[in-house]
């Protein structure tokens, strides 16, 4: 067998094996399926586990939108900081390792 058809049925084979698993699961977490199938599904985990944290609502690139609004109008647009950078910095200034104090 070529490495392509060993790959194809590697894959294959997770694919069918976490179908299996998924129907049979009775909990009603996907998250908590990943993190307890992380040693059957080595490569596959990670990734769900990834999809599964992104956030549900868009309400925080909204915040980050208005921000750069803020930080580019008026007397604003005139600092020599980058936007990127500004905008970094009023979303993290109550971030505990931004103020040591």
């Amino acid at each position: 067998m070529t490495l392509d058809i060993l790959c194809i049925n590697y894959w294959r084979r997770l694919l069918l094996g976490y179908l299996s698993d998924s129907k049979t699961y009775d909990g009603n977490s996907g998250l908590v399926f990943w993190i307890n199938s992380e040693h059957k599904y080595p490569l596959l985990a990670p990734i769900a586990q990834d999809l599964l944290a992104a956030p549900a609502s868009e309400a925080y690139v909204e915040r980050v939108f208005s921000v750069c609004g803020d930080l580019t109008s008026g007397k604003r647009n005139r600092l020599d900081k980058g936007l990127e950078k500004r905008a970094f910095l009023k979303m993290n200034s109550n971030c505990p390792a931004m103020n040591p104090d």
